[in-house]
């Protein structure tokens, strides 16, 4: 017969047949039980276990959503990766989630650098550390897996261009550097990212307040522009950022919080590279 007289579930098979005859370093199939019976699935889950430990048959990482298709001799089993960034010793590392829930980073081989006993990890920033959670408690590690800011603070956002902000307790967002230590003394009721023009959305706390307005502020915690509006985003890596003075319509300021664009969009997110 001819493959394109075959149903769905006998071409996946032929599909599969002809990766697992191929020379590759590494198998990457993706979703490869779609279309399949019960009994195709569990051929397929044998036949992807089969040669595990042979030096000669290539690393498999299939990719699923169903526990039941995971080859039981699996070496590593994943709910998630984050993404890779590059070492200073030629590898990488990713933020990755375990089967079992618990958090880590893994190499390019997915060897533990960090084992999965976090409650969870983000990836790495341009700065080269990422921030973790153990034990309910935030900190950051750098590109090696090592800690460089001890688990401490209630909650944490990435670190962005040398500077964090972070959480010590209720309504209190301070800032941090790379090292860990508070710039300032000023405390905010919310603190976001630090963009490149190196200043913050924040919100002053004042209890008299429901919802206290957003304003930006600099690495002193000193107010370059006053806080006036009902939303607003990061500057990020552009010099505008997109707020909205009454919640409803969006427009972009730049770094002195004058209009580029007037409000007029009832939508508008944060800026990137891309």
């Amino acid at each position: 017969r001819t493959f394109g007289t075959l149903s769905e579930g006998e071409r996946k098979r032929v599909q599969i047949a002809r990766a697992l005859m191929t020379d590759h370093e590494l198998l990457l199939p993706d979703e490869p039980a779609a279309g399949l019976d019960l009994g195709g699935r569990e051929e397929l889950v044998a036949a992807l276990a089969e040669p595990a430990g042979d030096r000669r048959s290539p690393v498999k990482v299939p990719v699923t959503h169903p526990v039941d298709e995971i080859p039981p001799n699996a070496q590593h089993a994943l709910r998630q990766v984050v993404e890779f960034e590059s070492t200073p010793h030629g590898g990488f590392i990713s933020a990755a989630q375990a089967h079992d829930g618990g958090w880590g980073y893994i190499n390019e081989q997915g060897q533990w650098l960090v084992p999965p006993t976090l409650d969870n990890a983000r990836g790495i920033t341009e700065d080269g550390v990422a921030r973790f959670c153990r034990a309910g408690r935030w900190g950051y590690l750098n590109l090696l897996g090592q800690e460089v800011i001890a688990p401490q603070f209630d909650d944490a956002r990435p670190m962005r261009n040398s500077l964090a902000a972070v959480k010590t307790g209720p309504h209190a967002w301070r800032i941090i550097d790379l090292q860990g230590q508070f710039t300032c003394a000023a405390t905010f009721a919310d603190l976001g990212n630090f963009g490149a023009v190196g200043l913050a959305p924040a919100q002053p706390w004042d209890p008299d307040r429901d919802l206290p307005l957003w304003g930006y502020v600099d690495h002193r915690g000193q107010w370059v522009v006053a806080p006036r509006f009902a939303q607003a985003h990061s500057f990020d890596e552009q010099a505008v950022a997109a707020v909205s003075a009454n919640g409803k319509t969006w427009g972009l300021i730049n770094a002195q919080g004058q209009w580029v664009l007037q409000p007029c969009h009832a939508r508008m997110d944060a800026f990137n590279s891309e």
